[in-house]
């Protein structure tokens, strides 16, 4: 009976320490693997690849600084709960103007395919880039007479600042203009061969319109080209935009803007 039970001990040591001797190992194991788990989970996308139809962050490859700042919604009831809205058909992902109107043949019937532009050779001097989408609207027209011109659409302004994209050299005809009760409130003249940055010269640069005077408030935004003559005579007078939104925080290429100014709102 002893042997027997001496027996039985001495199996059960040799279980225990074979059995626990191995659980730290797995134990660590399954840490690591949960861990790698959770970077591959948690990782972020690239910015330098954001799905076209959103509205991303700057890349830190243009060098831009988001603002700080940030807005308090107390004394308005109408301000959104996203920092981000959406302008109807903002990056004409439509491939059309729908939801915008079009006034004059200074921006084409249409936006632009950038993508097909590029591989048809329809740019100015340098292919587009640095803009996140396919379509934009522009008041390039290669080998043709450029016309004034202007697109419009409407909104309830519920964020503080307007971001979009764009490419304009400094020019007095080409701006942007935000009209409230039919009057201009903020009109802004841009020159982004200006911006400062990596890779921001001949590229689509990150500008950014304050709108807290106008919380609440319905406007329209007015996208202008009054460049006329021939393409090749206006030494790359025109304008590329797209992208527009209304963010919660403002997101601007330092250095792009010429003059802008804002009227009283009576």
């Amino acid at each position: 009976m002893a042997i027997v039970v001496i027996g039985i001990i001495f199996a059960l040591v040799i279980y225990l320490t074979v059995g626990f001797g191995r659980s730290p190992h797995n134990a660590a194991q399954a840490t690591t693997e949960s861990a790698n788990s959770s970077n591959l989970t948690t990782s972020q996308p690239n910015s330098s690849s954001p799905n076209p139809n959103s509205q991303p962050s700057p890349p830190s490859k243009y060098g831009l600084n988001a603002s700080n700042s940030s807005y308090t919604a107390s004394p308005y009831n109408c301000l959104s709960n996203s920092t981000e809205v959406l302008i109807y058909n903002g990056n004409f992902s439509m491939g059309t103007y729908y939801g915008w109107n079009v006034s004059g043949s200074g921006f084409g019937s249409a936006p632009l395919n950038l993508s097909e532009a590029n591989s048809a050779n329809v740019y100015y001097k340098n292919e587009w880039f640095g803009y996140y989408g396919t379509y934009a609207a522009t008041s390039y027209h290669q080998l043709t007479r450029t016309s004034p011109g202007s697109i419009s659409t409407g909104f309830v302004v519920i964020n503080p600042y307007l971001n979009f994209q764009i490419y304009s050299p400094k020019s007095s005809r080409l701006y942007v203009e935000v009209d409230y009760a039919g009057k201009p409130a903020i009109v802004t003249y841009y020159n982004t061969l200006n911006g400062t940055g990596t890779n921001v010269t001949d590229s689509f640069a990150y500008a950014s319109m304050n709108l807290t005077s106008l919380m609440c408030k319905s406007v329209e935004l007015h996208i202008v080209s009054n460049a006329t003559g021939a393409t090749s005579s206006m030494q790359g007078t025109f304008m590329a935009i797209g992208n527009f939104y209304q963010g919660t925080y403002a997101y601007q290429t330092p250095g792009i803007v010429v003059n802008s100014t804002i009227y009283p709102i009576h």
